[in-house]
């Protein structure tokens, strides 16, 4: 008989990360959750539990926070044509 195989803990951590604006409101507020799902749309959404614990989500200039969730500027061609320039410069 065969042992079922036990998951690592970064495959589980994949399993349960916040993929959906639903689960993220838990742990923050969403301001104009309309325009948020747009970006989602275009942009993937994963936090692993581990990051999630890194977030100070009291402080929304958090740049692991500012990192992991998409912002709606980034819809913006113009915002992201600048922020690209800056990067580069």
């Amino acid at each position: 008989m065969r042992k079922k195989r036990q998951l690592e803990k970064w495959q589980v951590d994949l399993r349960n990360c916040v993929r959906a604006l639903g689960d993220l409101e838990k742990y923050v507020h969403l301001k104009d959750k309309e325009l948020l799902q747009k970006v989602v749309k275009n942009m993937r959404l994963a936090i692993t539990p581990h990051t999630l614990s890194l977030i100070d989500f009291g402080n929304l200039k958090d740049p692991i926070l500012l990192m992991c969730v998409p912002q709606a500027a980034e819809l913006d061609v113009k915002w992201v044509n600048r922020m690209t320039r800056q990067v580069t410069k």
